[in-house]
């Protein structure tokens, strides 16, 4: 038993898990993880039981993964299993590239790196819990074991089914998420077919082939049987067609309202009705129905304007580099001390390091052009284009030596300094009005609470990640407008709450208004309602007088009524 015990404590995966869970223990004592997007709160109180329903219908969350989800939340609902789902994938797919760097090179100059590595990368997806990097990750990590096994000429079968495993929960978690680390995949194989075509034998990438066939079969399988899952459900087909026409128009392009006034006066639409949809208010039933969105896609692709892609050589540069040198900074270091190494320690690798260099940054020029290089998204192809790089810088330094104090100061000042960079000062007790206020509206069930989009968008911070709200604390409250109308706790919402999803529900008798004053992605709301309410003037032709009723610091609860004149 103890040979047994001091043999798994000298492999090299058990040393990196212990640096993993060095930096994990660290972030989350010195520091309050979060989620880094609202779209997390919003999945998983789909299936949680937030508003007191159990529900395995996570959209882009594949249905298998919510039945487990939604089945723990029955055993114990005060967890929040949707973060214990996230973070231990993170855990194991560092540990797996970490085991992957290491095994040939077990030398402390490769454990100070993977160290400096981890301490980064891990450190910022820990500060920014989003299913999508989560999801990449995932992927990346199943490409990085192909990969290894490629340059090995050592395909196990363990090995394989191991990669397919993460391939398949990453896809299955967030099938988009694909797209992220697609080109890597297709990089690889076209180098290694040029990198051998006078000499290449089909068994040189005959597995690399097979495995890739093997991944794409999963990738078509997952993705139609999700389709058939949610195209069978004529609710949720309504939900995800309602859903890709508002992603076409919010997520992907732009419509100005001055630009096309044809369309808006068309629809019926104000530009007050243009504003309170791109802010997320769109929980209107009448106005910004299926029927209206279906009119503005078509105006805008018969218009040759049906997305909003940067195409501007400058301002792409501009952002790139700004990306680079601000919000990217300590992920650029890295990726190119990576880069550097390769050249200066493995020159024959440096054609191929150029490759994924050039690949790594071409994916988040991709994404810049299409208006979609966020934090989440860039993340991933850096911390999988840096351990490819890290992959192939070659240690002479075979010295066996302690360094695990080394180490430690190397994870907590590495950790403090990416921490301080992707925290963004973030506190729990900051965000203590939120809770009030979700206190406040869950002991008083006989009234309903409609908030703006812009004044409870911080709830998802309210509470610790690995903690829930109270059950049911969202079965009286909830947006006017969000993703996630149109879903079942939707229609639950409005059944059992006699409400008839327009903004006339706000002058019944017992259905609050919450608004707020607050900065939102750089930008400051400050008396929102006002919009909400001009809109049922335009729309209803009813006069609206408000009044605030309750007060959490800058979070206010109104009654409107009508005037009567």
């Amino acid at each position: 038993m103890k040979d047994m015990l001091k043999n798994i404590i000298n492999k090299t995966y058990f040393k990196v898990a212990i640096i993993n869970l060095v930096i994990f223990g660290i972030a989350n004592i010195l520091f309050n993880i979060k989620y880094e997007q609202v779209d997390d709160m919003i999945i998983y109180s789909l299936y949680s039981g937030l508003d007191s329903t159990y529900n395995i219908h996570g959209i882009y969350i594949y249905p298998l993964i919510c039945l487990v989800l939604s089945n723990l939340y029955k055993i114990c609902s005060i967890i929040n299993w949707h973060t214990v789902l996230l973070l231990s994938m993170q855990f194991i797919c560092f540990t797996v590239i970490g085991t992957i760097l290491l095994k040939n090179k077990s030398s402390k100059v490769g454990y100070i790196l993977y160290t400096i590595f981890a301490s980064i990368c891990y450190t910022s997806l820990l500060l920014l819990i989003q299913y999508t990097s989560v999801s990449a990750l995932l992927i990346a990590t199943a490409f990085f074991i192909i990969f290894d096994m490629q340059e090995e000429k050592s395909f196990s079968k363990r090995k394989k089914v191991f990669a397919d495993i993460l391939f398949v929960l990453g896809i299955m978690i967030r099938l988009q998420s694909l797209m992220i680390i697609l080109p890597f995949f297709i990089v690889y194989l076209v180098y290694i077919i040029l990198k051998n075509k006078r000499t290449l034998k089909i068994s040189d990438i005959k597995e690399l082939v097979k495995q890739y066939i093997i991944l794409f079969i999963l990738t078509i399988l997952i993705y139609s049987s999700n389709i058939i899952f949610y195209n069978t459900n004529s609710l949720y087909k309504n939900y995800i067609e309602y859903n890709e026409l508002r992603t076409k128009l919010q997520d992907l392009s732009y419509t100005d309202y001055e630009e096309n006034k044809e369309i808006f006066n068309e629809i019926g639409w104000s530009k007050n009705d243009h504003y309170l949809f791109y802010t997320f208010n769109y929980g209107d039933e009448n106005t910004y129905s299926k029927e209206n969105l279906e009119k503005i896609v078509k105006y805008m692709k018969d218009n040759g304007i049906e997305y909003n892609l940067n195409t501007n050589f400058k301002s792409i540069l501009e952002q790139l580099i700004r990306q680079l040198v601000e919000s990217n900074e300590l992920f650029t270091i890295i990726f190119l001390v990576a880069f550097i190494l390769v050249l200066c320690l493995n020159k024959n690798k440096t054609a191929f390091s150029i490759i994924i260099l050039l690949t790594t940054i071409g994916i988040n020029v991709l994404f810049i052009v299409l208006n979609r290089a966020m934090l989440r998204v860039v993340i991933p192809e850096y911390i999988l284009g840096t351990a490819m790089l890290l992959y192939f810088v070659k240690y002479k330094d075979t010295e066996k030596c302690d360094i695990e104090g080394i180490l430690v100061f190397l994870i907590l000042s590495v950790v403090l300094l990416s921490a301080n960079k992707y925290n963004f000062n973030y506190k729990l007790e900051n965000y203590k009005n939120y809770q009030e206020v979700i206190e406040y509206t869950n002991s008083h069930k006989e009234n309903v609470y409609l908030y703006t989009a812009p004044a409870l968008q911080f709830r998802y911070l309210t509470y610790s990640v690995y903690s829930m709200p109270p059950k049911g604390a969202f079965s009286n409250l909830r947006v006017m407008g969000g993703w996630d109308i149109f879903t079942e706790n939707y229609y639950e919402f409005k059944q059992r709450n006699s409400l008839d999803g327009t903004f006339l529900d706000l002058l019944k008798e017992n259905v609050y208004l919450i608004d707020g004053d607050v900065e939102w992605s750089g930008v400051y709301y400050e008396n929102y309602k006002e919009h909400v309410i001009q809109f049922i003037k335009e729309h209803y032709g009813k006069n609206v007088k408000c009044e605030k009723i309750k007060t959490f610091d800058n979070i206010y609860i109104y009654k409107l009524t009508e005037e009567n004149i």
